[in-house]
């Protein structure tokens, strides 16, 4: 089992997609190599936070579930001990915690798209959304994209940060700078909603 996850979806590719989308032009091999990039990320996410959180990791390569079992992963491609399983992760934003319902979200509206417009909504919402932290419970099968309007919702980082290359500090200046070009879905709500992230403190 060679565990090799997805890497953050270069700015620009983003960045593109949200520049043509502003000129009109509903580029359809864009939307999907953007939302698909995405994808695979969200799928990593979802993996490795399942790996750690239910001790149950789905192959990279095979697709199939292996439970750990006495310190071990293991599956037709192979093996891999806890600790490489860690290890594989480690500084590379790859534990969803409290966005875990976000990425889900994403892989299950992303899915169900038919069209371009579909398909860009989902990456808006998924790139413009937040981990939800403490006292917020709620199926993350059920989970709604603007839920993180609620002002019982405690809010931390941008779930962008996970998702996008760069710090968090660059991200949250690219997520901006994306909100003020065309006719982002939800611009009327990031920056009132990022002001309550992390107690205040992310700007």
């Amino acid at each position: 089992m060679k565990l090799k996850w997805a890497k953050k979806v270069p700015q620009p590719l983003i960045a593109e997609l949200y520049f043509s989308d502003a000129l009109g032009m509903r580029d359809t091999e864009l939307v999907d190599e953007a939302g698909y990039a995405l994808l695979a990320r969200c799928e990593a996410i979802i993996a490795v936070t399942y790996g750690f959180e239910k001790k149950i990791l789905v192959c990279p390569g095979c697709g199939k579930e292996a439970a750990l079992r006495d310190g071990m992963f293991s599956c037709a491609c192979g093996s891999v001990s806890w600790e490489e399983f860690r290890r594989s992760y480690k500084n590379k934003q790859l534990y969803g915690a409290n966005a875990l319902p976000v990425f889900l979200a994403y892989r299950r509206e992303f899915a169900a798209a038919k069209d371009y417009g579909q398909k860009m909504i989902a990456i808006d919402r998924l790139i413009h959304s937040f981990h939800i932290l403490h006292s917020y419970r709620k199926n993350p099968e059920d989970f709604d994209f603007f839920d993180f309007e609620d002002e019982d919702a405690v809010l931390g980082r941008p779930t962008g940060v996970n998702l996008i290359e760069g710090s968090l500090s660059e991200v949250i200046r690219f997520l901006d700078a994306l909100s003020e070009s065309g006719e982002s879905n939800i611009k009327s709500r990031w920056r009132s909603v990022i002001r309550r992230a992390n107690g205040g403190n992310i700007l």
